[in-house]
């Protein structure tokens, strides 16, 4: 399937990200290469794992975003020990007959005044933490490590931060922007802007539903239709390859191939997999 004709927009959480292209009329070539493993869960559900060369890529020291982060946010109440990139938020949304898991990073959140210890005991009291599970819960929970801690963050005051030079910021690409705030469904982002040597002079906020985000949010249609039908092409060619396929999509030179790969360990242990089996739910997708 050629990349250019199926799919436009480049988006927000990676696997989405790099299973869509910029639009032609942009004037913007296709991206680079990348691999997105796939596997079938159940009779519908397809679920994306995004393969990297690298776990890490050593920064070239251009870049201020994450000192930027650092100085205008601080830790939540329960995460003061706390990394970048150490948070990630879940959402599951209808997009236009499927519905999508999707997970992603979070960099920060929009509140007047940090929640006391007494308030956070109020919100952990209903949690049942005692070990009093059996069956299938039992096994689930003996496979990961779940600490409650924290609070839960409603979606509107999420916030992306970003920065740029003074002198890229005309290069700042809004259509970019609301796709990353659209299908992360955060509402605002926190531009920063500095003089090139790291010193800010000024925070632009865009908010998802602005006026000045209208002209983004309708430039962004066509290829987000685009997605949709892609990602239903997708579906359908893994289905048909059926239970315990092992496929990944590999994009190179702007052609998108489904080819099978290697034998190997599932995504998921056995024991949540089966939960898979007796699903109702067609045209689910997790990434």
């Amino acid at each position: 399937m050629d990349c250019s004709q199926t799919l436009s927009t480049p988006c927000s959480s990676r696997r989405i990200r790099q299973a869509s292209w910029v639009d032609p009329a942009s004037g913007k070539k296709h991206r680079g290469a990348f691999r997105i493993d796939v596997e079938l869960a159940g009779p519908w559900t397809i679920l994306f794992r995004r393969w990297e060369e690298r776990d890490a890529v050593n920064s070239d020291g251009s870049g201020f975003g994450d000192s930027f982060e650092r100085a205008s946010s601080r830790d939540a109440l329960g995460h003061e020990q706390g990394i970048l990139a150490g948070h990630h938020q879940i959402i599951a949304y209808d997009l236009s007959g499927i519905k999508i898991v999707l997970r992603y990073e979070v960099d920060a959140y929009r509140i007047s005044e940090q929640p006391s210890i007494d308030t956070l005991t109020d919100q952990l009291s209903p949690l049942n933490v005692g070990s009093g599970t059996s069956g299938t819960e039992q096994k689930v929970f003996e496979l990961v490590d779940v600490r409650h801690i924290g609070f839960a963050v409603p979606q509107p005051l999420l916030v992306k931060i970003k920065s740029r030079s003074q002198l890229s910021k005309g290069r700042f690409h809004l259509k970019d922007a609301y796709l990353q705030l659209y299908l992360g469904q955060i509402p605002a982002l926190c531009l920063g802007i500095h003089n090139g040597n790291g010193v800010f002079t000024s925070i632009d906020e865009i908010r998802l539903d602005s006026e000045r985000c209208s002209a983004a949010k309708e430039k962004v249609q066509p290829g987000l239709r685009k997605l949709r039908r892609l990602l239903e092409q997708i579906q359908s060619a893994v289905i048909e390859r059926g239970q315990g396929a092992k496929l990944s999509l590999i994009c190179q030179g702007g052609k998108l191939l489904l080819m099978q790969r290697e034998p190997g360990d599932s995504f998921l242990p056995p024991t949540i997999l089966k939960r898979f089996t007796s699903q109702v739910i067609q045209n689910q997708i997790y990434i």
